[in-house]
């Protein structure tokens, strides 16, 4: 399965459904991605080879990697499992299939969803673009330095480090930066903005969906000496739940509402089952 394969880039550790990421040693000049098959070969193999240095990269719906360039580029890779035919050392073959070239500056991050077709980047201008997978489809870009939204004063340096991007099947993208989370539709117009309250820094972000399809983004940040957990339902745009707890890394258990925390070498679960509403009403 495609959740048993990890991808490193240049700049971070990516895993498709393991349960924890960490940072690594490689460099930010490597033209490639690092996949380790850890249900195969169990041996680290580069790939995704392009003339530029891949700066970010995420997984869509266990078929597609994305990656984002430093030649401002976006590029899709088919990843097909297989047998015998690919013989014994690895049992996957990763292909291009597109490139694009929306952006003017080096892209920061990438998100995508294969159920919609919607891949959304992020490059270090602050621009957001929205394009479609397969046919390499401009739809539109936001500037994300709009003095208008919530924040910007405040983020004056920087503000596209450690960007996230998040494209859930409905449509809606969740881009999360520093202490707010920007919620868009699919042809980029905004729809809400989510600031933080008490919050240093976001820097961990999970996409959940609960067992009926409702759409839940999981968000980990600092505050002073503590970390929290906060649970918000796109459902209605609220926050169901904020946890203060000790933990290094997060993972949503799927199909089960609970959160798998680590805490150096220990490992703890959360339940929020009962943080999220199973109606809900015209007031809400």
């Amino acid at each position: 399965e495609f959740s048993q394969t990890k991808l490193f880039s240049s700049t971070n550790e990516f895993s498709i459904s393991n349960i924890f990421t960490k940072s690594n040693q490689f460099t930010k000049s490597n033209p490639f991605i690092i996949v380790l098959d850890m249900k195969g070969s169990k041996i680290l193999k580069t790939e995704c080879h392009i003339g530029s240095a891949v700066t970010s990269v995420s997984s869509i719906g266990n078929r597609y990697i994305v990656t984002g360039s430093s030649d401002c580029s976006v590029s899709l890779w088919r990843v097909t499992f297989g047998g015998k035919e690919m013989g014994q050392e690895a049992g996957y073959e990763i292909s291009l299939v597109s490139t694009s070239s929306f952006h003017s500056d080096e892209i920061v991050a990438v998100g995508g969803c294969y159920e919609n077709g919607l891949v959304v980047s992020l490059d270090k201008k602050n621009i957001l673009v929205f394009e479609t997978i397969l046919n390499k489809k401009f739809i539109s870009f936001v500037d994300l330095n709009n003095p208008e939204f919530p924040g910007n004063k405040k983020m004056i340096n920087r503000v596209y480090e450690k960007t996230q991007i998040h494209v859930y099947k409905s449509g809606i993208v969740a881009v999360s930066q520093k202490e707010r989370v920007l919620f868009f539709d699919c042809h980029g117009e905004l729809i809400y903005i989510w600031i933080l309250d008490e919050c240093d820094e976001i820097f961990e972000v999970k996409k959940f969906y609960d067992f009926d399809t409702r759409e839940i983004l999981i968000v980990g940040y600092r505050f002073k000496q503590s970390n929290k957990i906060s649970i918000f339902d796109l459902t209605d745009f609220k926050l169901a739940k904020t946890i203060e707890t000790n933990f290094d890394h997060l993972c949503p258990m799927k199909k089960f509402a609970k959160i798998i925390i680590s805490n150096g070498n220990d490992l703890s679960t959360i339940d929020f089952s009962h943080a999220i509403k199973t109606v809900i009403s015209q007031d809400d």
